[in-house]
């Protein structure tokens, strides 16, 4: 019988975690939250507590969505899924179940937890959206949310992210959510379920397209997609303007011109709200360091 997250957790057997969210969750050195964590389970179980962070600062759940089918090659016991503060609140809800059965497909015996991010300053309508769905795949919530509302300002220090404090309430919410499921001995979960979106059965296969295998010309990129589906890019942004165009069979279908006015560059993986038929692609950057920064383009669609 396979045993889940929890009950390898309470028996001292190695585990590994993927933390999957946005910058609140984005740091993994000494004093995050991520490693904190770890090491408070390592030190009341004993348990060889591994974790890989993939998540990525800036970026919505459409992000979480795509990380979490990139890494189908590594095995997880947990996914913790710290998303939805970068979100727009119409079709958060379908966005943040993308991850959900993202996981469940990649992972089928991954356990999954939540966070219910204390940068909402309430119990919102994303946070509501969140726990609806959590009750819907029985995922467990991890509530940040009520410990930061009395004493905000004093856990953050540029009104967002959690400072030393406030990591430190992060990794002890978590622990010890894990530890009631741990010690309960909690079981495995099966995530296969109507969705509560439906329109989220179209991010249920994704075929990725590598820069590396695409033709380069110059600023632009050419590429043959075979199946046709919702197109998406995982891309730099770069300080100051920003410009790409999508065009397939000579027809664009896609356009991103922006202003981006921090001092540094960002990855952000997100969907360019077009569908794309089989055939020549093209993608076309506005110039040489934006190109450079292309990674790849992204076809998603309902599974055969």
């Amino acid at each position: 019988m396979k045993k889940s997250f929890y009950q390898k957790l309470r028996c001292g057997e190695p585990v590994r975690i993927l933390i999957n969210g946005d910058s609140i969750s984005e740091f993994s050195g000494p004093g995050e939250w991520p490693t904190l964590l770890c090491e408070a389970l390592c030190a009341r179980y004993g348990s060889s507590v591994n974790f890989d962070n993939v998540s990525m600062g800036g970026n919505a759940s459409y992000a979480g969505w795509a990380r979490a089918l990139y890494q189908k090659d590594v095995r997880y016991d947990l996914m913790i899924n710290g998303y939805g503060q970068n979100d727009a609140e119409d079709g958060f809800s379908e966005a943040y179940e993308s991850i959900i059965r993202a996981a469940a497909k990649t992972w089928p015996d991954c356990c999954q937890l939540s966070i219910l991010e204390s940068a909402q300053r309430g119990y919102s309508k994303k946070i509501q959206d969140i726990q609806a769905l959590a009750a819907h795949y029985g995922i467990p919530t991890a509530d940040t949310i009520a410990p930061f509302l009395p004493v905000y300002d004093t856990l953050t220090d540029d009104g967002c992210h959690p400072n030393a404090k406030g990591k430190r309430i992060y990794a002890s919410v978590i622990a010890d959510l894990i530890s009631s499921l741990a010690d309960a001995g909690t079981g495995l979960t099966s995530y296969d379920k109507e969705p509560l979106n439906p329109g989220v059965k179209a991010l249920d296969s994704m075929t990725f397209i590598p820069a590396r295998l695409c033709a380069r010309d110059g600023n632009a990129f050419t590429a043959a997609v075979e199946a046709g589906g919702r197109l998406g890019i995982d891309y730099y942004f770069h300080t100051g303007e920003n410009s790409l165009g999508v065009t397939l069979g000579g027809r664009e279908i896609a356009r991103r011109d922006f202003t981006w006015t921090y001092n540094f560059s960002q990855r952000h993986i997100l969907s360019l709200n077009a569908d794309a038929a089989p055939g020549e692609i093209r993608v076309e950057f506005g110039d040489k360091q934006q190109a450079d920064g292309f990674f790849g383009l992204i076809v998603s669609r309902e599974a055969d």
